[in-house]
């Protein structure tokens, strides 16, 4: 990821980031990103899709791993995340995903499709 400041420089923000397919910032004021998932040899493994915690350089956390294919992000008030997995595939074929207090202060996550 870059930055781009307000006269137009650009500089890295974050790196080491692969097929995101979304941003978008939390309540908590924190930015996370959809990691689609980790292309093999074979193709998109389906097991290594995450909610990632975007941080300045090399220091971003995956906060939520193990998603099949998820596309995109949302967030209510109370910092609950609703990812949508199985992204790809033929219509009516993806799933809602709930991953309570993500970006709340509970710090208890759980997960509901």
């Amino acid at each position: 990821m870059v930055k781009i400041t307000p006269d137009g420089k650009m500089s890295d923000y974050a790196t080491g980031l692969t097929t995101l397919t979304d941003l978008k910032r939390g309540p908590d004021g924190e930015l996370y990103a959809v990691q689609f998932g980790i292309f093999t040899e074979q193709g998109p493994d389906p097991t290594t899709g995450a909610i990632i915690r975007i941080k300045e350089s090399d220091a971003s956390e995956v906060v939520v791993s193990s998603l099949p294919f998820p596309t995109s992000l949302d967030f209510d008030a109370d910092g609950n995340a609703y990812v949508t997995i199985w992204g790809i595939g033929e219509p009516g074929s993806g799933t809602l995903l709930r991953v309570n207090g993500l970006a709340g202060m509970s710090g208890k996550l759980t997960m509901h499709e």
